[in-house]
């Protein structure tokens, strides 16, 4: 799903509210861009199911190796400031502005050029 995702022309975002754990973090780690209301959290139990999952290889490409040892191995969950500030999300907003704040974002990359997002998009 991951490439499918990523290789679609159209860009693709999604706004996270409440929690998102396990799958829920590898159904928006394929978006573009992720905004994250002020109280999203984002906890992954895995370990403790004592089951090997995609995490171990998606959490240290979204925020690093450390990070991603420190919250399989304690089961910490990691708020949207912190997400932020690892490069998770995108900055966060408050919860009730999130549909606004991402309906606008939406709305200002519907303006730009699609063939420079496109390259944009591309420059992995």
């Amino acid at each position: 799903m991951s490439a499918l995702a990523q290789s679609a022309q159209a860009d693709n975002f999604c706004e996270v509210r409440a929690r998102r754990s396990a799958g829920g973090l590898l159904l928006v780690w394929v978006c573009d861009l992720i905004i994250a209301a002020d109280d999203g959290r984002f906890p992954d139990p895995v370990v403790a199911f004592g089951v090997n999952g995609v995490e171990y290889f998606g959490h240290p490409w979204e925020f690093g190796v450390r990070k991603a040892k420190s919250c399989l191995f304690t089961g910490g969950t990691i708020g949207a400031e912190e997400a932020r500030q690892l490069g998770m999300v995108n900055p966060s907003c408050p919860a009730p502005e999130l549909a606004a704040h991402t309906l606008s974002l939406a709305r200002r990359i519907a303006e730009r050029p699609v063939m420079g997002l496109r390259l944009a998009k591309n420059n992995r």
